[in-house]
């Protein structure tokens, strides 16, 4: 039964695309947005799409005023809407279609863009991004105004869409976005740490997607992202409940945003780098939550790649924080999961040692030479030593080299 009223939904949303002479019965399709199964759901929506598609000028502003009232067909109606915007924004002809509409549009768009469901707000997301790819020159402008609100959601969400403008394809729209993108960065700065997060995200899609877009700006963005590496205190919530006491992180995700946009950059624009003062600032890293921490080794092992002569200079600058990592230990009796967190930690630390002393005269730092004495003295850590050098597959003369430490 399922699978007929998704197969006939299909069907009428098809007919409705290529046939402008459908007179709509939107009531009937209306009803099944509140169906048990989400496929008929999701076929409903295509087929109030493709109705609208078939018959713009009296359909669309029908769908609009129907998506205004709070109700259950309310996130479908803006489903539906997105995928109409989908369809005329593929191509320069449709897009010049559906231009007259594109301010109904928006200010439907607006007034759900505060909305505290994930849903609607991710669907309002979706649409204002598709909105701007179609009209670019009216929409980028009154996109940047919504920074300016004073809700921290709509500001979000407006970040949030701006980043959706940015693919990896060539776009019509790339020179506007350049010219732009530096007011929307402004976001880095925000109060919110939310907000901050969508800038950072924005930022990391436009180094690795489209680096032109940025390179001019990287000696003014990195500081904002070093900023967000560090833990702030007024991010951090402690609730006690008898001898229970809770910590919750509220920067975390921000800091993992910070460290894997780090990661990009040191990815793609290695050479506009001051790698030392970069270096310089990741290594708090080592000192963080076990993803920040995870995040960090990688972005080690990478300067060991990008700039060995720099990391073997520097070297005596990890061997502290990789000291104390494996200092770690945890009192008898901690639950499995914590002891395996820890040798997850460490068992990581160690492809960063490997990497370390694949540089330039390693086996002549006395701190780096003892750290690895230190790990090797313990059978069940020279076992994990060995397997991970096994995986590396170094060079012969680097084992020899390992051996003799």
């Amino acid at each position: 039964m399922v699978f007929q009223k998704v197969f006939l939904l299909l069907c009428v949303g098809e007919v409705g695309r290529l046939s402008s002479s459908l007179v709509p019965r939107f009531e009937d399709i209306f009803i099944l947005f509140s169906h048990a199964s989400e496929e008929v759901k999701v076929a409903a929506s295509w087929a109030v799409a493709g109705i609208c598609i078939g018959n713009l000028s009296d359909c669309l502003p029908f769908i609009v005023q129907q998506s205004q009232t709070p109700s259950a067909i309310q996130l479908w109606l803006l489903i539906s809407l997105n995928k109409v915007m989908t369809y005329f924004g593929q191509s320069i002809d449709r897009s010049q279609q559906f231009l007259p509409y594109v301010s109904l549009v928006w200010e439907e768009l607006i007034k759900h863009s505060g909305s505290d469901e994930d849903g609607i707000r991710d669907s309002v997301t979706e649409g204002l991004s598709k909105l701007t790819l179609i009209d670019p020159t009216n929409c980028l402008p009154k996109l940047k105004l919504l920074l300016d609100s004073p809700s921290p959601i709509i500001r979000f969400t407006a970040m949030a869409a701006f980043h959706l403008t940015i693919s990896d394809q060539p776009s019509t729209i790339d020179p506007l976005l350049r010219e732009w993108i530096e007011d929307f960065l402004v976001a880095l700065r925000d109060s919110d740490v939310r907000v901050r997060r969508a800038a950072i995200v924005t930022f990391n899609s436009a180094v690795y997607n489209k680096p032109v877009l940025v390179t001019h700006l990287l000696d003014s963005i990195l500081p904002d992202i070093y900023k967000e590496t560090v833990v702030q205190d007024d991010l951090i919530t402690i609730i006690e409940q008898g001898s229970l006491r809770l910590i919750f992180d509220n920067g975390l995700d921000t800091r993992k945003a910070a460290y894997e946009c780090l990661y990009t950059v040191l990815d793609c624009l290695s050479n506009k780098l001051d790698l030392f003062d970069f270096m310089k600032h990741i290594i708090r890293g080592l000192g963080d939550q076990r993803d920040v921490k995870i995040f960090t080794f990688n972005l080690i092992e990478k300067l060991t790649l990008v700039c060995p002569r720099l990391v073997s200079q520097t070297t005596d600058l990890f061997i502290e924080p990789l000291n104390k990592i494996f200092s770690l230990e945890l009192p008898i009796g901690a639950p499995n999961e914590d002891q395996e967190q820890i040798t997850e930690i460490k068992t990581f630390a160690l492809r960063v040692i490997i990497s370390l002393l694949n540089m330039p005269n390693a086996e002549k730092n006395p701190h780096l030479v003892r750290l690895v004495r230190q790990i090797k003295a313990t059978d069940y850590w020279l076992t994990i030593f060995e397997a991970v050098q096994t995986v590396f597959e170094i060079p012969e003369s680097m084992t020899n080299m390992i051996n003799k430490i």
